[in-house]
Parts: C-alpha cells; sequence; structure tokens
C-alpha cells in the first residue's frame, strides 16, 4: 500500500513526539529520585540529628532538676523531673520509628535501654542497695555511656546525610549525562526522521521539477518515474501523460511544417522563376511600374524560399537526418569567407566589420554548416546594428575549445529573452525593431548545427549595450 505525504508526515513527527516524551519522562524520573533523596535527608537525617540534640538537652536538664530537687525535695521539682522523662520518651519514641529498617536499630535501642536504667537510678526506683557515692559513680558511668550512644547517633545521622549528598551528587551528574546524552540522540533521531520524510518528499518532487525543465526547453524524451508518495505518484503520472500529449502535438506540428514547407517549395520556385522570365523581358517589353511589381514578387518568393527552407533544415535537424562532412578547414579562412558575401549589406548601411582572429590553425568542422552559421550570426548582427555602427568577429583558444563571438552595437536582448532566444519560433519583441521580425527559426539552427559540431551556443547581453553571441567548437 502506497504511502501518502500526509500519513509520512504524522509518521515522522509521532516517532519525533514519542522520542521527546520519552527523554521528558526520564528526565522527570532522574528529578524525582534527586527530590526522594533530598526528602530523605531533610525529613530522617536531620531530624535524627535535631532528636540527638534534643535529647541531649533534656537529659542535661533532667540531670540538673534531679540535683536540685535533692537538696530542696520540692515537689515541683520532682514534677518537672517527670516531665522531662517523658519528653525524653517521646523523643526516643521518634528515634525508633525514624531508624527502624536501617539496620542501626540497635543504636535506638541502645539509647533507650541505657536511659531507662538511668532514670531508675536517679529516682532511686533501681531498689539497689547502693551508697551515695556509689550511686554517683554508677549515674556518672551511665550518663557517660548515654552520651556516647547519643554522639553514635549523630555520627550516623551526620554519615548517612553525607553518603546520601555524595550518592546524590553522582547521581545528579549521572542524569545530567544521560538526560544530555538522551536529548542529543532523540535530536538527532528526529532529525534524521525530518531529513529521510522530507527527502521522500522533496526528491520526487526535484524528479519532476527536472523533467519540467526538459520539456520547457523542447526536450520531450523520458518520464518522472515515482513510485511513492501517492499524490506525487498520480502528479508524475498526470504530468507524464501531458508530457505524452505535447511530444505528439510537438511532432504532429512538426510534420505540419515539413510537410506544408515542402509543398509550398514548387510553386515558390515557379513563382519566382517565372517573375525572372518575365523580367527579362521573354514575353514583352514591360513598363517600369510592372518591373518594380515582378521585381518584389521575385524577393518576395526568394523571401519565402528561404523560409521554407529553414523550416525543412530545422526539421532534419531535429530528426537527425542531416549528414555532417567533417573536414580539417582553417576556421579564419571560412569566416572571411562569410564576411566577404555579406559585407555588401554592412556597408549598405555604413556598419563597419572588425575582426579579431587569434586562432588561425586548422580544426575539424562541416565546412558549409559552420558558414550557415556565421551567415546567420553576422546576418542577424547587420540587421540590429543601426546605421554607423560597428561588429567585431573574433575567435580565441580556451582550453581545448575554439571560441567564435559576433558583437553587435544594436539595441541588445531584453533580460526576459536570453534564455530561451535559442528555442525555435522565439523572437525578440522590441517595436522599434518590429519591421524586422523573421521566423525565429534562425538561431534555433544555428544551435542545432553547433550541438551536432559537440560544441555549445550562447549568448551575453544587456538592453541597450548591445550582444555578444558566441558559440564554441571543439579541437
Amino acid at each position: 500500500m502506497l504511502s501518502t505525504i500526509f500519513s509520512r508526515l504524522i509518521t515522522g513527527y509521532f516517532f519525533i513526539f514519542l522520542l521527546l516524551v520519552g527523554a521528558g519522562i526520564y528526565s522527570i524520573s532522574r528529578i524525582q529520585a534527586l527530590n526522594q533523596t533530598i526528602t530523605s535527608i531533610v525529613e530522617r537525617d536531620n531530624r535524627l540529628i535535631f532528636l540527638k540534640q534534643k535529647l541531649s538537652e533534656s537529659i542535661l536538664s533532667q540531670t540538673q532538676t534531679v540535683s536540685k530537687y535533692r537538696i530542696v525535695k520540692d515537689k515541683k521539682l520532682y514534677e518537672l523531673i517527670l516531665d522531662y522523662d517523658r519528653e525524653i520518651k517521646r523523643h526516643i519514641a521518634e528515634l525508633e520509628r525514624l531508624i527502624q529498617g536501617s539496620g542501626r536499630e540497635a543504636i535506638a535501642d541502645s539509647i533507650a535501654s541505657k536511659y531507662r536504667e538511668y532514670f531508675k537510678l536517679i529516682t532511686g526506683r533501681d531498689k539497689k542497695a547502693l551508697s551515695e557515692k556509689e550511686r554517683e559513680r554508677l549515674k556518672e558511668a551511665l550518663l557517660e555511656e548515654l552520651f556516647r550512644a547519643l554522639k553514635t547517633l549523630q555520627d550516623y545521622a551526620e554519615g548517612s546525610a553525607k553518603e546520601k549528598i555524595a550518592k546524590t551528587h553522582v547521581a545528579g551528574q549521572r542524569a545530567v549525562t544521560l538526560t544530555l546524552t538522551v536529548t542529543i540522540l532523540s535530536i538527532m533521531i528526529g532529525l534524521f526522521i525530518s531529513v529521510i520524510t522530507t527527502r521522500s518528499i522533496v526528491r520526487p518532487l526535484s524528479l519532476i521539477k527536472g523533467q519540467m525543465k526538459r520539456i520547457a526547453s523542447g526536450s520531450f524524451e523520458g518520464k518522472a518515474e515515482i513510485a511513492s508518495p501517492l499524490e506525487l505518484k498520480e502528479l508524475a503520472d498526470t504530468f507524464n501523460y501531458m508530457s505524452e500529449k505535447l511530444k505528439e502535438v510537438d511532432r504532429m506540428k512538426n510534420d505540419f511544417y515539413a510537410v506544408m514547407s515542402h509543398e509550398l517549395r514548387t510553386p515558390l520556385a515557379s513563382i519566382k522563376e517565372g517573375s525572372k522570365i518575365l523580367m527579362e523581358g521573354y514575353m514583352g517589353e514591360l513598363s517600369d511600374k510592372q518591373r518594380m511589381i515582378l521585381d518584389i514578387i521575385s524577393k518576395e518568393s526568394l523571401r519565402l524560399i528561404e523560409m521554407v527552407n529553414n523550416i525543412l533544415d530545422l526539421s532534419k535537424l531535429e530528426a537527425g537526418m542531416v549528414r555532417f562532412d567533417f573536414r580539417e578547414m582553417e576556421l579564419d579562412s571560412l569566416i572571411k569567407r562569410v564576411i566577404y558575401e555579406i559585407t555588401p549589406l554592412a556597408e549598405g548601411k555604413r556598419i563597419g566589420i572588425k575582426t579579431e582572429f587569434s586562432y588561425t590553425d586548422v580544426i575539424m568542422v562541416d565546412p558549409e554548416r559552420i558558414m550557415h552559421v556565421m551567415r546567420n550570426l553576422i546576418g542577424n548582427a547587420i540587421k540590429f546594428t543601426p546605421e554607423n555602427g560597428t561588429i567585431t568577429i573574433g575567435t580565441e583558444k580556451r582550453d581545448r575549445n575554439v571560441i567564435v563571438s559576433v558583437k553587435d552595437t544594436g539595441p541588445g536582448i531584453p533580460e526576459q529573452y536570453i534564455e530561451n532566444i535559442f528555442d525555435k519560433f522565439t523572437q525578440v519583441n522590441q517595436s522599434r525593431y518590429k519591421y524586422m521580425k523573421g521566423t525565429g527559426i534562425g538561431l534555433s539552427i544555428v544551435k542545432h548545427i553547433v550541438e551536432a559540431h559537440g560544441g555549445k551556443v550562447w549568448v551575453e547581453s544587456k538592453e541597450g549595450h548591445g550582444s555578444t553571441f558566441y558559440f564554441s567548437l571543439p579541437l
């Protein structure tokens, strides 16, 4: 099943979305783990340190109160001793709850047992027959053990907090590294998916665009072969169908021109020869007006015959039916022969022709065809160069090619015509030269002849500053 552009985009964006969601979920999980560790430090370890501090203070205060009670035997002091006892037991109970499951329950048990023994001793509930001195010494020993146990609790709480902070730091660094890795990986995969998705759409469009350019240049060969996406496949199929129809229309048009041109040659030749016979007086004397009319008929017949011949030549060139007779010739000699033929036209408009030949060696060409090219280019230059203008014809060697140039001082070619000037039936629309319009196939014939020699033809022009036509011939 062929996928559509929409489905490809949705699939690509869905994968990118999944990658971003995955990266986000991972980052959130790492942040939650860090929060849990911080909460554990605040709610447990810091609380243990706080309880140790409160127990130390309460036990010391209780001890001081006991000492006072022994002196004054005040009932309120005894009640205060009991209040301290309740507070200490409450702290111990909380301590046991916090430390439960940590594997260090012995610390809380030690504190609880030593405190019970200590409290019994200071309140006389131990029922031991001890002298006052022995009781005091035992009390001091129990108190020392109790504070030692509290110190163990503090060391454990501080060590646990430091360990968690260290683990948090390591976990944080690892989370940053992993999050950065996941993010970069997600971006790279996302870019890869985007490139693949975009390429699967842009590449078929580029194929269609290239085929459109070939058709615009007059070549109807080849097809835009596209398998998917579905929309572009349908577009390519429609485009190929259109291309075939255009190719068929172009063939029919060429056939029509060829047939019509062939059919016109005979009657035009008859008209030309008939007018020539009449002008020579074989049918009797002619008045000046009759001679002028016959001269017009003869010239127009000659122009039409030349036009028909050009159309036939172009049809043969496009069909590949023209045979070329390649020989080694001196290129400058061929150009000089054309200049000699066309000089009267230039002199009629007082146009000067200059030559700048830097390449004078022999070259393999079809002399008649190259002279046809030069006649066309120089003839166009004379046609569009105003009176007292100049035409410069030059040759030079560039790499393994000879470049021939024909430069005029005419009106130039508007920019919009330059790209298609060598296409058949293309004419520059300039109102001041409308009376010079031709068939628009001369430059197309030039292009076909030059390309048949393995060369290229191009033009450089700026409107109002003349034009320079170039063509290259391989050595």
